[in-house]
């Protein structure tokens, strides 16, 4: 019986940016954004595999830090106003999970059945601007998926 596992991989020497960058109209100076990674891990078998297997393969121990099933557990995130997250609709082709869990069979160990990748972007000092403003610019409706949080 497949089980999933939920991870998210936050860049250790990344600051704040400013969400004007993400935009085609800037809209608003003092907004300001810090960007995750998320992976969503279907697989049956051993845990402790799967998780040393993600460890290995999807991060970087001197420049990311991993935090399992959601739980970012970082100062710099806890005055964010709202988050959300985005990434390729199911059945469109995502090569880096494609080359994952191609890697994932061929080292043997860990039986990965799917791989699903969702960049989340954590926004603070938003005043006036919409999260709906930034999906509008960053999202494609015909490839990309969403989900506001908060």
């Amino acid at each position: 019986m497949p089980t999933y596992l939920k991870l998210e991989v936050l860049p250790l020497f990344e600051s704040q940016k400013r969400v004007d960058d993400l935009l085609y109209t800037p809209r608003n100076p003092s907004a300001i954004y810090r960007q995750t990674r998320l992976y969503y891990l279907r697989y049956e078998g051993n845990e402790d595999l799967v998780k040393s297997f993600a460890e290995n393969a999807l991060v970087d121990s001197h420049m990311q830090k991993i935090f399992w099933n959601g739980e970012i557990v970082d100062k710099s995130f806890l005055d964010w106003d709202f988050s959300f997250d985005y990434g390729v609709k199911n059945g469109i082709l995502d090569l880096e999970c494609e080359a994952l869990l191609k890697h994932s069979r061929q080292e043997g160990k860990v039986s990965l059945l799917d791989i699903k990748l969702s960049h989340r972007f954590y926004l603070f000092h938003m005043g006036n601007l919409r999260v709906e403003d930034l999906i509008q610019d960053l999202c494609n409706p015909l490839i990309h998926d969403w989900k506001i949080n908060k």
